[in-house]
């Protein structure tokens, strides 16, 4: 980028001998302009933002040290020198006290001129160069400091710290919790088109959520986002949930899902709100609409449809995939345990109570999942590591762990391509 100039001088043959007798493209800079004295000069410079600005210390109107004066004010970064004759030597003393940076006394040489112009020019960009540096700092320490922030957020909601430790670490991050009444909500925005546009407008949804005065959001990752509702009732959360919805209504290729866990009276019982609140949004991978439930009650007023596998409507003995491939997308290892628990709730008791039953859902899922890894890439080297050898349904307990295991291996070799290649293909599939 070259360095701009812009001359103040009301002396016309040093004005015009300076504009006109150096070959500014060649020298590497931008000449701007020139004006005959400080008060004209004031108000382009405030507009055009020269990165040098070269004046004499007296002019008529608005003299030099008042026109420095009035920039290194405006303009803290312009660099600034001073051409003054010999009398006005005492001047140039008082102009480098208030920022000026050189002088040069008259009469001027045009190789002085463009040597001094050339130091400061290399000055500019070392500054420059410092200034991004101390930006990139800046921007690495504060995306530390919000993911520590976040991971702070997640820890409090799990139940790890006591509650004098939170107090503790609330201060560090500047976080208020002191309330009435808590939830937590847990909230997922899913785009059905995958591209780098929808990540950064992900990030803005995210940022811009309209919320409560004093509600916590933070970042869960590839878990959505979670809200610490401090001071929270029935009626507050309803109207919320219209506002909420709303917004999110307007972003026509998003689909979003949240959760409210029930309200609690301490903080301390915050973890209780998370543990409800969580296994309702499980149910994510059951409904294929947007919706936000508030907490698991809700789930009953949802059409049948969303949640639930009709055993009367099978066909061939098939078993619908539905629910199994939407988690095998979007699902993550730590939401195994409720999905499970609410796919086995959904099937008919009867049917699940026999181990015929059980062994055959065993295999399907399996095949299904075969199915899946397949259609993003993975190879049948890696799809042998998918077995149900030895997977159990004689007892109950020991179905739902070979459920779990087929499901935890599905979701690794899921995880083990590359995923900024393959994901797209994930939320698309």
């Amino acid at each position: 980028m070259r360095i701009s100039i812009f001359l103040a001088e009301d002396e016309l043959i040093i004005r015009e001998n300076i504009k006109n007798n150096i070959e500014w493209e060649k020298q590497g800079f931008d000449f701007l302009g020139a004006a005959a004295d400080g008060e004209l000069a004031l108000p382009i410079i405030l507009e055009k933002k020269p990165d040098i600005l070269i004046s004499d210390i007296k002019m008529p109107f608005l003299d030099g040290l008042q026109l420095a004066t009035i920039v290194k004010k405006k303009l803290p970064s312009t660099k600034i020198i001073f051409l003054t004759g010999y009398k006005e030597f005492d001047l140039a003393q008082k102009a480098i006290n208030i920022g000026v940076t050189d002088y040069l006394l008259k009469p001027i040489t045009t190789n002085r001129l463009v040597t001094l112009l050339k130091e400061l020019a290399l000055e500019i960009e070392r500054e420059r160069e410092n200034e991004k540096l101390l930006q990139q700092y800046k921007a690495e320490m504060n995306e530390k400091k919000l993911f520590s922030k976040n991971q702070f957020f997640i820890d409090l909601i799990s139940n790890k710290y006591s509650l004098s430790q939170i107090l503790d670490k609330s201060k560090i991050y500047d976080i208020d919790l002191v309330g009435n009444n808590y939830a937590i909500m847990l909230l997922k925005l899913t785009f059905y088109d995958k591209n780098l546009e929808n990540e950064q407008l992900y990030n803005k949804i995210g940022e811009s959520l309209p919320l409560e005065k004093n509600w916590l959001l933070f970042n869960r990752g590839d878990e959505g986002f979670g809200i610490i509702c401090k001071n929270i009732n029935r009626d507050k959360w309803n109207g919320y949930q219209k506002i909420l919805s709303n917004f999110l209504n307007q972003y026509s290729q998003l689909y979003y899902f949240g959760a409210l866990g029930p309200i609690v009276n301490r903080f301390s019982e915050i973890n209780q709100s998370y543990k409800a609140a969580n296994k309702a949004f499980a149910l994510r991978f059951f409904i294929n609409k947007t919706n936000i439930i508030s907490d698991y009650k809700d789930l009953h007023m949802l059409e049948e449809k969303e949640i639930s596998i009709s055993f009367d409507k099978l066909n061939n003995n098939k078993i619908d995939r539905t629910y199994i491939k939407r988690f095998l997308k979007l699902g993550e290892q730590n939401e195994i345990a409720d999905f499970i628990n609410e796919y086995i709730n959904n099937k008919n008791k009867n049917a699940i109570d026999s181990s015929s039953f059980r062994y055959y859902l065993l295999m399907d899922t399996c095949i299904c999942c075969s199915e899946f890894l397949t259609s993003i890439g993975i190879s049948k080297d890696d799809l042998e590591k998918l077995s149900i050898a030895g997977a159990q349904a004689v007892t109950f307990d020991k179905f739902i762990d070979s459920f779990d295991d087929i499901i935890r291996q599905s979701l690794k070799l899921r995880d083990s391509i590359s995923w900024g290649k393959h994901k797209e293909i994930i939320e698309k599939t």
